[in-house]
């Protein structure tokens, strides 16, 4: 926070959106800005996340993979004809 006395003439910095009466470009992303800190801070948990993520596919993967009948003999009873 900046104070100025009113009579004193603050050029801008940046020039943009004209905000704070013209000495300021404009508003911060605040919500973007605090979401990249959240997922920094999420990198830690990352590796982790992908193994549990990873167990998750290839469980889902055997499921759908799994045929949906037994057999009730062998490929050699079925090869010998019986």
């Amino acid at each position: 926070m900046t104070f100025v006395k009113s009579d004193y003439n603050l050029p801008s910095l940046i020039c943009g959106g004209g905000q704070e009466r013209g000495r300021r470009a404009g508003t911060e992303n605040i919500l973007a800005i605090s979401s990249l800190a959240h997922m920094v801070d999420q990198l830690d948990q990352l590796e982790e996340s992908t193994q549990r993520v990873e167990k998750l596919r290839n469980h889902l993967q055997e499921l759908i993979l799994k045929p949906t009948f037994q057999e009730s003999w062998s490929m050699e009873q079925k090869l010998q004809g019986e």
